[in-house]
């Protein structure tokens, strides 16, 4: 049997970590501080519009050094931690270990690749609306929990057929994914409209309904999709149509994740989303003067200065 590592234990990886514990593979998780404890103490407990379960006893450590080698590891974080992580691994992978990325943003396998080898990392990314509800409870609240993975580093079909057996046997919705990059930046490009929330400090239900932002809103999905493109990414012609419609059917209180950790002074992940966007576009000689101006001025708020 597979013995899977889950590095971070908020809505992503306590809600996907949680499906395969429940199918009885050995999981370990990594979570932090009270959250940690009450899992440790309680159990993990996955509340669920799906079905919510308990998992009365899982193996929980607070730092990947306690852990054993592994063969397959989630990485579940937030991106400004995959450096950290990454330098950390090596204690913990073999030659035929998985390590596969679920988190925001299209950096998080190149980061890792500076410390492990490429043949050992998968592409991926989920589809889910979740979060912590409390310390021990991951509350998913929207959208069916799709994971996606796919290789672009190498071909080893070997890799995403495992990864295939531990998903499907943990009733996982998932996609193998023909071309991951161009399903990477798909989601990087709607999880970039959160800088135009962020700084509005308004729900996508008041963006969205309000002329002048939401021409802004499809502005901003617009530069980002050619900028794609000129960086030979293969994206669907209505890219930013498809975008709107999935935005026009969220709930109109829905708010962004990096919206929410600007309101709980939390480290945003502007760096590794708009910020790329900016960093990209410089590269490239491309202009996108609406995300330059959000990354800017959501720098500010955070204390500190655009380098772009």
């Amino acid at each position: 049997m597979e013995r899977i590592l889950i590095i971070g234990t908020g809505g992503v990886g306590g809600y996907f970590g949680g499906k395969m514990a429940q199918a009885n593979f050995d999981v370990t998780f990594v979570a932090r501080g009270k959250h940690f404890e009450a899992i440790k103490e309680k159990g993990l407990y996955v509340k669920s519009i799906n079905g919510s379960f308990l998992l009365p006893k899982v193996k929980v450590v607070q730092t990947i050094s306690e852990v054993e080698e592994v063969d397959i590891v989630f990485v579940c974080t937030k991106s400004n931690q995959v450096e950290e992580i990454a330098k950390q691994l090596s204690s913990v992978i073999h030659d035929e270990t998985i390590i596969i990325p679920l988190l925001n943003g299209i950096t998080a396998e190149n980061q890792l690749s500076e410390y492990s080898a490429e043949k050992n990392i998968v592409h991926g990314l989920v589809k889910i609306f979740s979060k912590i509800e409390d310390y021990g409870i991951i509350n998913h609240f929207g959208y069916e929990p799709t994971m996606v993975f796919g290789n672009s580093f190498h071909q080893n079909i070997s890799f995403l057929d495992r990864l295939e057996t531990v998903i499907k046997a943990s009733e996982i919705t998932y996609k193998r994914s023909e071309d991951i990059l161009s399903d990477k930046w798909q989601k990087f490009i709607f999880i970039c409209s959160g800088g135009l929330t962020t700084i509005a400090r308004a729900t996508y239900g008041e963006i969205r309904e309000n002329k002048e932002t939401r021409e802004l809103l499809i502005n901003l999905l617009q530069e980002i999709t050619d900028l794609g493109v000129i960086n030979k990414v293969n994206l669907p012609e209505n890219l930013v149509e498809k975008t709107m419609k999935m935005i026009d059917g969220f709930p109109y209180e829905a708010t962004s994740s990096m919206q929410r950790d600007f309101y709980d002074k939390k480290p945003s992940e502007i760096d590794f989303l708009t910020g790329e966007v900016v960093r990209l576009a410089s590269k490239s000689n491309f202009s996108v003067p609406i995300n330059r101006f959000i990354y800017s001025c959501l720098k500010i708020q955070e204390g500190q200065i655009n380098p772009f």
